[in-house]
């Protein structure tokens, strides 16, 4: 490692890789927050999709803010609980949660269908 003789390089290298990172990320967001489903997308994925999106918008506001921000967003477990200011055990909890609920919500989509 060329660095290890100047940790203000390291340093350096490291703050501007987290900020590029947590940049990218934010954009990510953003976009799906904004996305709009597309009408070029295959039927049965943009039905998938909107069914997704329908069944996570039942969710309750901590359910969704987890969800969003580790399966949307594709943010580690820890960096979404710093993100909200919670334990990790707390967004284990509630994700576990969410999915049982989003399981039950699809499942009765399907077979409305």
């Amino acid at each position: 490692m060329a660095d290890a003789d100047s940790p203000e390089a390291w340093i350096r290298t490291v703050a501007v890789n987290l900020a590029k990172r947590r940049r990218r990320r934010r954009v990510m967001l953003e976009r799906i927050l904004r996305q709009q489903p597309e009408s070029e997308a295959e039927p049965e994925t943009a039905g998938t999709h909107l069914d997704l999106h329908r069944a996570i918008r039942t969710l309750g506001e901590d359910q969704r803010a987890v969800v969003v921000l580790h399966y949307l967003a594709d943010l580690p477990v820890t960096e979404v609980a710093e993100i909200l200011g919670i334990p990790v055990g707390t967004v284990k909890s509630r994700l576990a949660r969410a999915r049982a609920t989003l399981t039950i919500a699809l499942d009765s989509e399907v077979e409305h269908a």
